[in-house]
Formats: C-alpha cells, structure tokens, sequence
C-alpha cells in the first residue's frame, strides 16, 4: 500500500541503466514569472528517453511517449519542443500517423493536427481515452488497435464517428492493421493474421505459410503485404492468401515489432536491432554504425532520412541507414540532482536512465557507465571524496566521481522491499535509508551494515538524509522525521508539528534553520528540529519534491508549479517559472556555480541564473 501511494506522488522514479550520447537542446516554453532576474533556460540533456512512436514529413519530426506526450522538431531534430496546445503534455503519445497533411497522435485519447502540429483536436473523447497502440488509415478509415486486450476501434468518416471491431479476432494480443484495397489485416500475437472483407464486420485467419504465428507488426507497400514476427519478415504477395519469409540470413530469430516504407525502402526493428531493404525485401543490412542502442520501439523512413524511436531516445541516418547518430530529444526523468566542485549529476529514470554529469553547467552531459549492475539507480550522494550510489541491488562507491563503483552493502538484503532509497555519509559512517526495512548503518565504510533501531515501525519508507554537525537526520514515508546525534546507533523522533502520514522528502538548511520538503508542504525548525512550523502559506498543500539552499535563498520543486522562491527564510514563496513549460513537474533543484538546476519530469535539466 506504501509503495502505491508513494508511487502516485511520484516522489521516486526508478531509472535504467543505458548507454547515450551527446544531444541538442530543446525550445522552451512559457510559465509564470517570479522576481528573480532572468528565465529558464533548457540543458542539453542529458538524453535519454523512451520514444514509442515516430513519424517525419518533410524535415518536421514527430516524436511521441507513453509520459511525455508528444514533440515536434521542425529541422530533422537540430530543435525540439513540446506539444501542449490541446494535446496533453504529459499524456500517453505511443502512436504517431501521417496521412496526407493530417497528423494523428494517438495513446490516451486521439488527437489530429492539420497544421503540423500547432494545434490538435481531440476525437471520440467518449470512447478513445486509454491504450492506443497503432493506428492504419486509408481513404476515410481508420483503425485503432489497442494494447494487448483489444478492442479495435474503426471510424468510416475520418474519425468523426466510432464503432468497435473485431469481435472474430480473439481478445489479446491485438497489435497492428492496415488495409490493402478494400480488405483490413489484424495481427495478432499468437493467432497470426486476421483478413477482413466487410469493413471490418467479420475476420478470417490468414496464415498458409505463416510458420510464425508472433505477428508483432504488419504494413502493407503496393501490392505487398509483410508481417514482422517473432522470427523475420514473412511477405505476402497474393493478398495475403500465402506467405513466405523474407531473407533469413540476417532476420532469422530477431523479432520485427515495427515497419515503415517509402517507395521499395523498407525500415524494420524490433527489440533486438534495427534493419533496412531497398529492393522490397528481396535482401537486409543491419544498421549498426552509430546506433548505441539496438532496442528499436519506432521507425520512419522518409527517403534518404530514416529514424529510430529506442528507450534511450531518437536516432536518424541520413544516408538511407548506413550511418546513425543521436538528435537532441532531452526527456529524461531527473528525480536526484548532486553538485559537487564544478560538477552536477543527475540520476535519470523510466525505461532507461542511469548516472550523467556536466561540467560545463550543462552544455554537455556524458553519460557514467560506471559498472553498477541494476537498471535502477534511487539517488547519489557525496562523502567526502567518493561518490555514493542508492540501487535496488544496493549501495554503491565511486573514489573516481562516478566511472567506476564497488558495491558494499553486506548486511542489507537483498529483496524486492529492501531496494535503497537514499544514502548519505560522514566518513567512515554510512547511511541508507530502504524501501520498507527502515534505515541501515555502516561505521567501517560500508564493509558492513547493521540494522539501526529506530523509533518507529520499521517498515517504512525511508526517503532523505541530511547531516550537519549536530548529527544526521532523515526524512521518511510515514515515519515522520528522525535524528541520531551518535553516528546512527540511536535515533530519536523529531516530527513535533508535523502532520502525520506524510511523505518527508527533502531536509536543507539555511543558516539556523531547518527546512523539510513534504507533500504538503515546506515545514521549518528554528531549534535543531525539535519543533516544526508551515513555512509559507503559498506552498501549504502542494507536494514538494525537493529543495535547495543558497545563501538565504530557498527554492522548491513542486508537482505541476515549478519552481518556487523564497528570500526572506520560508515566510514567503513566489514562483519563478518564465520559461519553463505550463504545468511543469520538477522533481529535485541544485545550486551549482552562477547557476539554479531543477530536474524535471521527461524533459530533462533546466538551469536559471543567480
């Protein structure tokens, strides 16, 4: 229940561990403005992000997520901004259509753009609201095919009305449409290829020949049809009355979830490589030059221009396959931001993430290989000259800022309830806060942890460290806000004027002061943490995410309003949101240099000045 809740508030993302390379910058949208000097502007990264469906007309590029809605660059991904007029900034985007001058974008709802993308209109509002996964189109119909439980969905009046379909198609396992002259074609995993010849009324298998019965994609390119599946290509030539397969050599055993054509070129990919035919299929090459990441979620081709949609962002050849690089698309999930010297990290999250670092105040962002072996890296922190690492497979040390780690976390357990959540250090004495097993300290390092006692129950959420010469404090989920004043071996509750069955975030302090973030909102102690008080009506209510402190300046992250200020010690907040997108989510802040940094939610690293 713990972690459902806390999911919903979505203080913790958990982040994958992918490899990513340089990228471009995003526009920046528009927010409301504060009394700080200056706007936001975008970071260059870091660049990493799932993009499920992709489509290119001209030198537009359309771009879209299951998070982070849809993006647009207008020159073949030099720029790129967010949709959010009509369209929802943070809905589900995972299929994206082009026809004629038209752009559909499909996944939570449907929408159509006929001005590229300007403006968008909704369709079938009543019916078409959840898990759209392709969309078919030819003359004035259109198919939906939803996520792996059907139905599908058809309009004949281009998508002003809609009817379900399918009911001869078994339930699951729904995946893609097209049409070939009057007749749709379904695949299904598991069941093949469905044919229908009365608009979509009634369906018949479709499978002489068809030795694979894992039909993840399907398109149709004159008079052709092909299927990828779990094993190849499989081609059609006699309207889908037989099928044979493609050329094996290179597609044997590689799943086909996605195709795109232009003219006799053909773009197909799956979640195990990439692979190009210009000559209808008759032969394929394997796009491997350039491509970091081989897990293709969408293609497009559009003459000599083909793009790549992986969970680790948008890749583009433009000499029809033969070259790859990554283009810009900074849509990461930024839940922990670390200043340290001249350096910020940043862990990133959803599908793929990892550990990156600037140190150029975010021109470029490289990415850490490190060595940590989990796909989910909780946040970072600082001890004196090694860098620590929260995983779900423990904790983890860096003494070379990040490029290698050893793991050290013998006396933690290892299960799906002990993943660490937050570490902190002062010298030799180690701290980490877990999932539901409460908090572990180490006096050696980290050779060794034992169980801290505590409090409070045990199994709770264990959210934030802060240390300062008074001892070491910690922000939970339900527990309150603790402190130990001799290295952990024992830990007071220091929660008095905190509300109870809250989420404790973020501890800071500025002077004298203390100050935790909360979901609902910032609270400040003047006497150590003893006692706690609202800092600031403004913020009352709001889930907070994060907090910095610079000098007498406070910044919050917050969910949907940015960024808030205060300079007169949490009496008062204002908002400093020029620049940013409407609405923002901003999971974490840091002061690094002459320079504010807020991690967001799906479209990276933003910086405003001092």
């Amino acid at each position: 229940m713990m972690k459902f809740i806390f999911y919903t508030l979505g203080v913790f993302l958990v982040c994958s561990f992918f490899c990513f390379t340089s990228c471009k910058k995003n526009n920046t949208g528009n927010g409301n403005s504060g009394n700080l000097a200056g706007s936001w502007q975008q970071t260059n990264g870091p660049c990493n992000g799932l993009i499920e469906s992709i489509a290119i007309t001209g030198s537009t590029i359309f771009a879209g997520n299951s998070q982070g809605g849809m993006y647009i660059s207008p020159d073949l991904g030099h720029s790129w901004s967010v949709s959010s007029n009509s369209i929802s900034i943070y809905g589900s985007m995972t299929a994206t259509l082009i026809h004629n001058d038209t752009i559909m974008a499909a996944g939570a709802g449907v929408y159509r753009s006929t001005n590229n993308g300007q403006t968008w209109t909704q369709l079938g509002s009543d019916l078409l609201t959840c898990c759209i996964l392709t969309m078919a189109w030819s003359g004035q119909t259109i198919i939906l095919c939803t996520y792996n439980y059907g139905p599908i969905f058809i309009s004949n009046d281009n998508g002003l009305t809609w009817k379900e379909s399918g009911g001869d198609i078994p339930g699951w396992g729904i995946k893609a449409a097209t049409f070939l002259g009057g007749d749709i074609f379904v695949a299904t995993d598991n069941n093949g290829v469905y044919k229908s010849t009365d608009n979509g009324q009634t369906y018949t298998l479709s499978i002489n020949g068809l030795t694979n019965l894992h039909v993840y994609s399907i398109a149709t390119n004159d008079t052709r049809i092909y299927a990828g599946t779990g094993d190849g290509i499989f081609v059609s030539s006699d309207h889908g009355n037989t099928w044979s397969i493609t050329s094996t050599a290179v597609l044997n055993n590689h799943a086909i979830s996605h195709l795109s054509f232009d003219g006799i070129t053909i773009l197909a990919g799956g979640y195990s490589g990439l692979f190009y035919s210009k000559d209808n299929g008759a032969s394929w090459t394997e796009a491997i030059a350039g491509l970091a990441d081989p897990r293709i979620e969408s293609v497009a081709v559009s003459g000599t221009t083909f793009l790549a949609g992986t969970p680790s962002g948008v890749y583009m050849s433009v000499n029809s396959g033969q070259n790859w690089s990554a283009i810009g698309l900074p849509i990461t999930y930024i839940h922990s931001l670390c200043a340290n010297g001249s350096d910020v990290f940043a862990c990133a999250s959803y599908m793929t993430g990892g550990i990156f670092t600037t140190s150029d105040y975010g021109q470029n962002w490289n990415f850490l290989f490190g060595g940590i072996p989990t796909n989910n890296v909780g946040s970072i922190a600082w001890n004196g000259a090694d860098m620590l690492a929260a995983t779900d497979s423990g904790v983890y040390v860096s003494a070379d800022r990040g490029w290698t780690w050893t793991k050290k976390s013998h006396g933690i357990p290892v299960d799906e309830y002990s993943t660490v959540t937050c570490v902190a250090g002062n010298g030799t004495n180690l701290y980490a806060g877990t999932y539901s097993y409460g908090i572990f300290v180490s006096h050696d390092g980290g050779e060794s942890w034992t169980h801290a006692t505590l409090p409070v129950q045990d199994h709770f959420y264990a959210m934030c460290f802060y240390i300062n010469d008074n001892g070491i404090y910690a922000g939970t989920f339900f527990g309150g806000v603790l402190f130990s004043s001799d290295n952990g071996q024992t830990w007071t509750s220091m929660s008095a004027g905190l509300p109870e069955l809250t989420a404790y975030t973020s501890i800071v302090q500025s002077g004298s002061r203390l100050y935790v973030a909360s979901s609902g909102g910032v609270y400040v102690s003047g006497d150590d943490g003893h006692t706690w008080g609202i800092a600031g009506s403004e913020l009352n209510g709001k889930v907070i995410y994060g907090l910095a402190a610079h000098g007498n300046d406070l910044f919050a992250a917050t969910a949907e309003n940015g960024v808030y200020m205060s300079r007169d010690q949490g009496n008062s907040w204002f908002t400093i949101n020029d620049g940013l997108p409407a609405k923002l989510w901003v999971y974490c802040v840091a002061v690094n240099g002459p320079w504010l940094f807020a991690g967001t939610n799906g479209q990276g690293v933003w910086r405003h000045s001092l």
